[in-house]
């Protein structure tokens, strides 16, 4: 069996409706082109009927459809981690179970990485919708159209200036083999709830990075169970994958500009005294780093 062009993956914990409705669109989506698509669940141990959901699908899709069930929560990060090691395809995309993916994105999706040989990282500019569907932000980039850099760490750097928001998991597409050495280089990225933003920047830093203009997936305000951990993610998480990227290629510069831009600690030393104490040795590394003269 020749090696599949996409993997699809989606981790999921405990929210079968949504799980539901996200194997629909990617069932659709595929439209029985399985030869060049292949569709994973990694479920983390989910005491709902999310095994019930996979297994109706399983059936549907005529065993198409893998299923990965861990005996226990491992957390996001662990999950994801383990679908980027099961995909077989040429690029992995991970998807959220809760987002929500523009029409027309996936036959795009398919057809970009057809065409290109050199491409490392495929970025979707994103917007943000309310439950009840009004859309609150209609795109996170300014891009008026694609952009595309080989390597794409400038770029990189320009997704990141505008905003951070859409570099999660359903914005990103990887190819496989770049990030799974990716795990290698940090295997510490586990503990790390912005290991997205490591992966994607790992990737663009090792080829072609293509950002699409068009906001291409919405996140949906209020379905995230991890709005309360942001300021960690925000003092402690972010700026230790930020350092990390410096070793990657990264301009010492500019990710001293990143990790110092918020240092408003009152609430997360209040909040979060032990990651507050633990973060304070990265920012004392930031202000060792090289200043733009």
């Amino acid at each position: 069996m020749s090696q599949p062009l996409l993997t699809v993956s989606i981790p999921t914990y405990n929210r079968e409706y949504h799980l539901d409705r996200q194997l629909d669109w990617a069932v659709r989506s595929i439209a029985g082109r399985w030869e060049q698509v292949e569709l994973i669940v990694s479920d983390n141990g989910s005491r709902d009927n999310t095994s019930g959901v996979c297994e109706r699908w399983k059936q549907q899709t005529h065993g198409q459809l893998r299923v990965f069930r861990h005996p226990r929560n491992l957390g996001l990060a662990l999950n994801a981690l383990h679908c980027i090691q099961q995909a077989n395809g040429q690029y992995v995309w991970l998807i959220s179970d809760d987002d929500e993916i523009v029409d027309g994105t996936f036959d795009w999706v398919l057809q970009t990485l057809s065409n290109s040989k050199e491409l490392s990282f495929i970025h979707l500019n994103g917007m943000m919708k309310e439950k009840k569907g009004k859309i609150a932000l209609e795109s996170v980039y300014s891009f008026k159209r694609d952009r595309y850099e080989n390597p794409g760490i400038f770029l990189f750097q320009e997704c990141l200036r505008q905003s951070i928001f859409s570099i999660g998991l359903t914005g990103s597409i990887y190819r496989s083999q770049i990030v799974k050495t990716a795990l290698e280089r940090w295997p510490g990225m586990k503990d790390n709830l912005a290991f997205p933003v490591f992966l994607a920047g790992y990737a663009a830093s090792r080829g072609g990075m293509l950002v699409r203009a068009e906001p291409s997936w919405a996140f949906i305000d209020g379905t995230t169970s991890f709005k309360s951990m942001w300021p960690v993610v925000d003092f402690y998480l972010l700026p230790e994958v930020y350092i990390k990227l410096i070793n990657e290629g990264y301009q010492e510069e500019f990710m001293r500009a990143r990790i110092l831009s918020n240092l408003n600690f009152i609430r997360f030393m209040l909040k979060f005294p032990i990651q507050f104490l633990k973060s304070i040795k990265l920012y004392l590394k930031a202000l060792r780093l090289k200043r733009v003269s």
